[in-house]
Order: C-alpha cells, then sequence, then structure tokens
C-alpha cells in the first residue's frame, strides 16, 4: 500500500472542488475500470448476439453448382480468381504451415496484449505522473 499525503498547496494545483488535506491511503478506492469493462462486455454481447440471430441457413437443395446456375452466364464473379474452389478438410488442417503461422501470430498479439493490459496502470501512472503534485512515500 502506498500513503498519499495531501496539503492545502497541493490541492490548489488541481482543478478539483471539493477535496480536502489530508494523509490518504492509495489504492483503496475504485477507478472505474471494472465497470467500464463490464459496460464494454455487454455491449460486445449484445452485438454478437444480434450477429448471430442475423444468420440463416441457405435453402434446400443448396449446392455451389445451384448457385453457379442462378448466377448465369454475366457474372464474372464466378471466374474470380481471388475466390477459391478448394477445400481444405478439418482433419487435414492442423497439417498445414498457414494454420501454425496464423496461430503464431494470433498467440503473439495476445500474449502483448495481456503484458500491455498488465502494465496500463504503471503506464498511465507514468505518463501522468507530472501532472500530479502529490508526494507519494511508501
Amino acid at each position: 500500500m502506498q500513503v498519499v499525503v495531501a496539503s492545502a498547496s497541493d490541492l490548489s494545483l488541481l482543478h478539483f472542488e471539493g477535496l480536502s488535506e489530508g494523509v490518504y491511503l492509495a489504492g483503496t478506492g475504485t477507478t472505474g475500470a471494472g465497470q467500464a469493462l463490464l459496460c464494454l462486455g455487454a455491449g460486445y454481447f449484445g452485438i454478437m448476439l444480434a450477429s448471430a440471430l442475423a444468420y440463416r441457413l441457405p435453402w434446400d437443395g443448396y449446392t455451389v453448382a445451384a448457385v453457379e446456375s442462378k448466377a448465369g452466364a454475366n457474372d464474372k464473379s464466378i471466374d474470380n480468381p481471388m475466390i477459391t474452389k478448394e477445400n481444405v478438410h478439418i482433419d487435414n488442417i492442423l497439417k498445414t504451415p498457414q494454420f501454425w503461422q496464423m496461430w503464431l501470430v494470433f498467440a503473439g498479439v495476445t500474449t502483448a496484449g495481456m503484458g500491455l493490459v498488465s502494465m496500463a496502470k504503471t503506464l498511465m501512472s507514468n505518463l501522468f505522473a507530472s501532472q500530479l503534485p502529490l508526494v507519494v512515500t511508501g
């Protein structure tokens, strides 16, 4: 725990009303981060739920040949070289180098994100430390 000693001269430099001088135990209050993450999570859950409910099953008798016959001869998207007509079976996906490359990228990004989130409080404290005139003693 850290103790913060706030004098009247220190508090006069801050632009907040209603602060009183004294000795405070740092880390005993809430920062609102938990509530913010809860609201973001609820929002993301709602968006994902709405998106999942918007999916529709294809019509009866759906095949790639049926889609090509419905598209007609004038549709150039069928001959698009960027659209693959090949498939990798789920049993063989772990044998492809592309899967492992993507897995390594996702694992690296996730690890870096967790490292950044775990240090967010320290980073923000150091970033805004010059703006806080309070004396911190340990």
